[in-house]
């Protein structure tokens, strides 16, 4: 039961470590993709971000209409 527990503690700290880091978890990202993150998280507690990828170009049945 107490090596449960260690490894729950540890892995808690390890979560909380990662959750609070400052930049994206990938170290190849862009410059730009760093900035992004780094906006986003500042915006963290100012209210409810939402956001989408291409939820014009695909539907049911059909895929980059003309027009």
């Amino acid at each position: 039961m107490m090596r449960l527990s260690l490894l729950g503690i540890l892995l808690l700290i390890t979560c909380v470590a990662t959750a609070q880091a400052d930049g994206p978890s990938d170290k190849l990202a862009t410059k730009e993709a760093v900035n992004l993150y780094r906006n986003l998280r500042k915006l963290l507690n100012k209210g409810v971000m939402f956001g989408h990828q291409d939820d014009l170009a695909y539907g049911v049945g059909w895929k980059y209409p003309e027009g």
